[in-house]
C-alpha cells in the first residue's frame, strides 16, 4: 500500500483546506470543506444510495471550494479523472469532517482512568 504526504489546513471558520488535491493527469488544485451536519444526515441514510454514491453525493454536499470555483456536482465527482481526488478528500472526510463522539458514563468507575468527576474532588 502506498502512502502519500496531505498537506491540509484548518481554518478559523472551522472548515479545511486540502492543497495539491489531483485532478486529472497533472493538474493539482486546492479544495475546502465544511464539517459534516445534521442537514447532512438524509444523504448518509438514503437506503437508495450505494456506497460509492453517497461518498460522490456526500462530498459534493461538503465540498465549498474546487480549485477557484465555489463547489463541485456529484456527477462531476463521479468522472473518472476525480478518482484519485475522491479517494483522497473522502479519507479527509472521515478523519476532519465527521464529529466522533465518545460517550462516558457518569456511573463510571473514575478511579480506574485517574478520573474524577467534579463533585468527588479531594482537597
Amino acid at each position: 500500500m502506498n502512502e502519500f504526504q496531505v498537506l491540509y489546513e484548518i481554518l478559523p471558520n472551522k472548515r479545511i483546506r486540502v492543497y495539491d488535491v489531483p485532478v486529472g493527469e497533472d493538474n493539482l488544485i486546492t479544495v475546502e470543506m465544511r464539517s459534516v451536519t445534521l442537514r447532512d444526515a438524509p444523504i448518509l441514510q438514503d437506503p437508495d444510495l450505494d456506497v460509492a454514491q453517497k461518498t460522490y453525493t456526500l462530498l459534493a454536499a461538503i465540498i465549498t471550494k474546487w480549485g477557484d470555483r465555489e463547489g463541485i456536482t456529484t456527477l462531476e465527482l463521479a468522472q473518472e479523472q476525480h478518482d484519485e481526488a475522491v479517494m483522497m478528500l473522502d479519507q479527509v472526510a472521515q478523519k476532519f469532517c465527521i464529529r466522533q463522539y465518545r460517550f462516558v458514563s457518569r456511573k463510571q468507575d473514575f478511579t480506574s482512568n485517574n478520573l474524577r468527576p467534579k463533585s468527588a474532588v479531594v482537597h
